[in-house]
């Protein structure tokens, strides 16, 4: 089990929070990453736009966003409970194939912002 901010000294009682807390929300995720990805390039765009990452930023952004689409396509992308959410999961995957550029993406960006965007797209 990944680290955990609220994790307490017994493993039997974090399984039971996070079974109760997030139960298989994580599941759920993996028909929203196609949403969080499209509201991600936006964001990402509208950041260069106003200056706050650059282009060649962007480029790779936007990079590491279509190779995530292409695992999604190719149904190599999977959600797992320690991803904690589609969120965070792509996140993790920009830092790691692009390095911290990819940590910029959330610049001026809240959790509402992101779930506003996936709640819209849910319902087309």
């Amino acid at each position: 089990m990944s680290k955990k901010l609220w994790k307490k000294s017994e493993s039997t009682l974090v399984e039971v929070i996070e079974r109760f807390t997030v139960g298989n929300d994580y599941l759920y995720d993996m028909h929203l990453a196609l949403f969080n990805i499209y509201g991600s390039a936006a964001h990402a765009r509208m950041l260069t736009k106003i200056g706050i990452i650059t282009p060649l930023d962007l480029d790779a952004i936007l990079g590491g966003l279509k190779r995530i689409i292409k695992e999604i396509d190719q149904h190599s992308f999977v959600m797992q409970l320690e991803d904690e959410n589609i969120h965070t999961k792509v996140e993790n995957i920009l830092v790691k194939t692009i390095g911290d550029i990819g940590k910029k993406l959330h610049t001026a960006r809240s959790r509402n912002d992101q779930n506003l965007v996936l709640s819209l797209g849910g319902n087309n």
